[in-house]
């Protein structure tokens, strides 16, 4: 995905597809040094925007949460940022994702496609909070 600035790279949706594997995501997946930056200062000045996206109801029951897997948050508060901000545990993380398994009943289910596109339209508000982030000219 481009926004016609060079070096950037955005949040995206993804399909995987693989037998006992397959899994539907959205966010933005170990972004790069200055990318993390410029989404942690979102974060740290619209943790708000950020919190209700994730606390809306059918992000809730798709996804959860941001993914918390092993690896994917520091265990003490990022550099430049106090370790009581309201939304550490969000600025702790290195990757911004939500993820879901799917079943391989669902992959020949006639609807697969529409399911899947109700899936990726719940993921539209996180990634354009963390657009929002990687497309401002700040640094």
């Amino acid at each position: 995905m481009s926004s016609g600035q060079k070096n950037t790279n955005l949040a995206g949706y993804y399909i995987h597809l693989e037998k006992g594997a397959s899994f539907i995501a959205g966010g933005v997946y170990w972004p790069e040094a200055a990318e993390l930056k410029k989404i942690r200062k979102e974060i740290a000045f619209f943790h708000q925007d950020l919190e209700k996206i994730t606390n809306e109801k059918k992000f809730k029951s798709e996804f959860g949460d941001l993914d918390r897997t092993d690896g994917n948050s520091l265990k003490t508060s990022p550099k430049g940022f106090e370790k009581d901000h309201p939304a550490i545990e969000f600025l702790k993380l290195k990757c911004f994702t939500a993820t879901q398994k799917i079943d391989d009943k669902l992959l020949l289910d006639k609807d697969f496609v529409k399911k899947m596109s109700e899936k990726l339209i719940v993921l539209k508000p996180l990634n354009e909070f963390l657009n929002r982030a990687l497309t401002t000219s700040e640094s």
